[in-house]
């Protein structure tokens, strides 16, 4: 592809992000046809390299055209088209990402994104970290629908999962403003080490009052 981007030729870029892309049918229609369309996009840079300007919108269009043919389903059409159409966005904020393509759309485009750095030879470390640091705080956004509250009485939130499963952070990022009381922060504060099951019966006590 004669770019900085690139040290695969299209295909085996192409062919290296479907393999690197998780077993889900949009997921892997993004990743065949992502990148499709650069061969008709293709400009000469004075320094030399390519440029594929206005490939993601090209490519999108040639999905729409294959998948249509195939009477597929218009929500992966149109899933399909949104993914490619924003995959060269890659440093976009998590926030407009969520508010851009919804949260489950935002989960999706992160792996399209994660794949899309993977699909080289020497792959660049420090941006698939970056784009693991998003794909966490992706994960870490929940959707909260709840009732108007009673300003003048108040609140406790219980936030309830697995361990890891991001509970702290997803705290910290829609209810800083609260209280925070966690076991864990006590068996750190007290007794050195948030993972030290041995003193329960007093963790029990301190969270209790």
């Amino acid at each position: 592809q004669n770019s900085k981007y690139h040290d695969l030729d299209l295909f085996g870029h192409i062919n290296t992000t479907f393999k690197a892309i998780p077993n889900k049918l949009e997921l892997r229609l993004t990743m065949l046809f992502h990148d499709i369309a650069k061969p008709d996009c293709v400009q000469v840079r004075e320094d030399g390299h390519y440029s594929f300007l206005g490939h993601d919108k090209a490519s999108a269009q040639y999905a729409v055209e294959f998948l249509k043919s195939l009477n597929t389903p218009h929500s992966i059409v149109n899933r399909v088209t949104l993914l490619i159409e924003n995959h060269m966005n890659k440093n976009m904020k998590v926030s407009t990402m969520v508010n851009k393509l919804g949260l489950d759309g935002a989960k999706d485009l992160i792996e399209v994104l994660i794949a899309d750095c993977k699909g080289r030879i020497n792959i660049n470390q420090e941006e698939l970290d970056r784009l693991y640091k998003m794909k966490d705080d992706i994960y870490s956004q929940v959707e909260v629908k709840s009732k108007p509250l009673d300003s003048t009485k108040p609140t406790l939130y219980i936030i309830v999962g697995l361990p890891r499963s991001s509970k702290s952070t997803f705290f910290k990022n829609n209810y800083s403003h609260c209280e925070y009381l966690s076991r864990d922060e006590i068996r750190e504060n007290v007794f050195g080490y948030k993972g030290n099951m041995n003193h329960e019966e007093e963790v029990t006590r301190i969270f209790n009052d």
